[in-house]
C-alpha cells in the first residue's frame, strides 16, 4: 500500500531495498567481468521491484545511439540487440534528456514506442527507466517493465532504481571498465 507520497509503507519492503542495495554492492565489488555485472545487477533491478521484464541499453557516442545489449523477460532475445536512436521512445527520452521517468499507462504517453510490443506481443502497462550516468556522461539507460503485482511502480522503486544504476555507473567509471556497444565479428 502506498502512502500519500507514492512510497510503499512497511518494514519488510525496506528490508528488501537494504538487501538489494547491498546485493548490487557486493556485485560492483567482487564481479570484473562486466558484461555479468551489467548482466546480474539488471536482475537485481527487476527482482528489488518486482518487475516482469527489464533491460539495459548501453549508449555509443560515435553513432549517437542506444544498444540494448542486457534484456530479461519474455521478450528478452527479441528485444536484445535492438538500437533505438534517442528521438524514439522512452528509452530515447531518458538518455536524451538524462532524467528518470516513471510511466505509469505507457499507451496514453505520446513518447512511448509500441513497435517493440507489436514486434514481440508482449504488453507494457507501466514503466520505469533511469539513466546510467557518470560525471555527467551518459553511458546507458536501466530500464524495469511491468510490476507482476499489476499496480505502477512507485516513488520508492524510482528511487531504488537510480541508487542501483548509480552503483552501476560508478563500477563501469570508476574502474574504467568499459562495455563494447557493438558486437564482435
Amino acid at each position: 500500500m502506498e502512502n500519500s507520497n507514492g512510497y510503499e509503507d512497511g518494514r519488510d519492503t525496506f528490508d528488501q531495498q537494504i538487501e538489494t542495495i547491498y546485493q548490487v554492492d557486493w556485485l560492483v565489488s567482487s564481479l570484473n567481468n562486466i558484461h555479468e555485472l551489467l548482466d546480474q545487477v539488471m536482475r537485481e533491478s527487476e527482482k528489488a521491484v518486482n518487475a516482469e521484464a527489464s533491460c539495459i541499453a548501453l549508449y555509443d557516442a560515435e553513432d549517437g545511439l542506444l544498444h540494448i545489449r542486457f534484456a530479461s523477460g519474455d521478450a528478452s532475445k527479441e528485444v536484445r540487440d535492438l538500437t533505438v536512436p534517442l528521438d524514439q521512445g522512452i528509452l530515447g527520452e531518458v538518455a536524451s534528456t538524462c532524467e528518470t521517468r516513471l510511466v505509469s499507462n505507457p499507451a496514453l504517453n505520446p513518447r512511448f514506442d509500441p513497435s517493440v510490443d507489436q514486434k514481440t506481443g508482449f504488453v507494457t502497462k507501466s514503466l520505469l527507466a533511469t539513466p546510467i550516468k557518470w560525471h555527467g556522461k551518459l553511458l546507458g539507460v536501466l530500464e524495469v517493465i511491468n510490476k507482476r503485482n499489476g499496480s505502477p511502480f512507485s516513488k520508492k522503486d524510482q528511487r531504488l532504481l537510480e541508487i542501483i544504476a548509480n552503483q552501476a555507473a560508478n563500477a563501469m567509471g570508476n574502474g574504467q571498465r568499459t562495455v563494447p556497444v557493438t558486437q564482435p565479428g
